[in-house]
C-alpha cells in the first residue's frame, strides 16, 4: 500500500512527472502569470509542485465514491487508465453550504452537479477543495484510475509557506 509514487515504478513516475507539468500549465494558464508568482514567490526556484499522496482505484459494476474534496490539497488530479464505460466524476455547486439555504427560488443552478464525461487518456484537474464524487460504474469490466493530491513545495529559503505546513 502507501502512495504510489513512493514505489520506485519507471511508469508511475513518469506519469506523475506529466501529471505535476499539466498542473502547472493548468495553474499558470488560469493565472495568467508563471507560478512563482501566481503562489507570491519571487524567484521560479522558490516553488515547485509536488505529489504528496498518489494512489490508483479499481472500480466495478456499480461501485462509487461518495462526494468528498482532498484537504490540504492543492491540486488534485485524476488520470483514467482503462475502463470500458465512461469515466464519469460529478462537481458539486463550490459556493458554501448552498445545499442548506432555500429562499424559495434558486439562481445559476445552485445546488447542482455537473458531470464530467471522459474515457482512458484523460487527465482531470481541479482544485483540491472542489466537492466532487464518482457515480456507480455501469460497465462490465473495471475501470481504472490514478489519483494524486498536488501541493506546492517551496525552497528552504522561503519564508512564504502555505497554512498547515
Amino acid at each position: 500500500m502507501g502512495n504510489l509514487t513512493d514505489w520506485g515504478d519507471p511508469g508511475v513516475d513518469r506519469l506523475t512527472s506529466w501529471v505535476l507539468a499539466m498542473a502547472r500549465t493548468f495553474v499558470e494558464t488560469l493565472r495568467g502569470e508563471p507560478l512563482h508568482r501566481a503562489v507570491g514567490a519571487t524567484r521560479p526556484s522558490d516553488v515547485r509542485l509536488a505529489a504528496h499522496r498518489s494512489w490508483a482505484s479499481i472500480y466495478r459494476g456499480g461501485n462509487h465514491h461518495a462526494p468528498h474534496f482532498h484537504p490540504n490539497t492543492a491540486i488534485a488530479a485524476v488520470y483514467y487508465v482503462a475502463s470500458a464505460g465512461a469515466c464519469d466524476l460529478e462537481l458539486a455547486d463550490p459556493r458554501a453550504n448552498v445545499e442548506f439555504f432555500d429562499p424559495g427560488i434558486s439562481f445559476a443552478n445552485e445546488g447542482r452537479t455537473v458531470r464530467i464525461g471522459s474515457g482512458p487518456g484523460t487527465l482531470l484537474l481541479m482544485p483540491g477543495w472542489m466537492k466532487h464524487s464518482v457515480p456507480p460504474y455501469e460497465g462490465a469490466d473495471v475501470r481504472i484510475s490514478i489519483a494524486w493530491n498536488l501541493a506546492y513545495a517551496f525552497s528552504a529559503d522561503v519564508a512564504l509557506q502555505p497554512a498547515g505546513d
